[in-house]
This record gives C-alpha cells, sequence and structure tokens, in this order.
C-alpha cells in the first residue's frame, strides 16, 4: 500500500489506503480494541 490514514472517531478508526495508482485498496472502520492488531496485518 502506498499511501494511509487514519481518522479517529469517538470509539471507532476510519482506515483508507490506496495504492500507487490512487485506487482504494482498504477503507474500512474499526473499533479502538481492534485497531493494532488491523494495522499490524495490512500488507
Amino acid at each position: 500500500m502506498e499511501s494511509s490514514s487514519i481518522i479517529k472517531g469517538h470509539i471507532s478508526f476510519s482506515l483508507h489506503g490506496v495504492d500507487v495508482h490512487d485506487k482504494t485498496k482498504l477503507k474500512q472502520s474499526v473499533k479502538r480494541n481492534k485497531l493494532l492488531d488491523k494495522i499490524a496485518n495490512i500488507p
């Protein structure tokens, strides 16, 4: 994944990632307690 961002919410985080061609590869909402596991498993 070329670029990614994390937007903080009250209970969850919105994850968004794009490749080198600006195509969305990751768009997901993750609860706070699952955030580190999700980030650790992003290819």
